[in-house]
């Protein structure tokens, strides 16, 4: 993510990580609530108004690329605010 160090100052958080490392909190933390929520991918792609493809590249680490409005749409879908989906579980 090319917002993620701007977002760490932004909030505060403690820790700074790399965009590699927030892609893979991001896709854990989406997984994970996609798993809760009992959403699939053809779902949330739907809902999101995203294509299936891109979606599932993303999530299963095949490449894929993840703007700040398809984060913001898909912590929209899954009901949460998009910071909560940045955030790394130990902080």
């Amino acid at each position: 993510f090319k917002c993620v160090l701007y977002y760490q100052r932004m909030v505060g958080m403690a820790k700074t990580i790399t965009p590699c490392d927030a892609m893979q909190v991001f896709v854990d933390n989406v997984s994970e609530l996609m798993s809760q929520q009992k959403y699939n991918i053809s779902q949330l792609a739907r809902d999101a108004g995203l294509d299936r493809a891109s979606l599932s590249a993303l999530l299963n680490h095949r490449g894929g690329n993840c703007s700040l409005l398809t984060a913001s749409r898909i912590a929209e879908c899954l009901d949460v605010p998009l910071h909560q989906l940045l955030k790394p579980k130990d902080e």
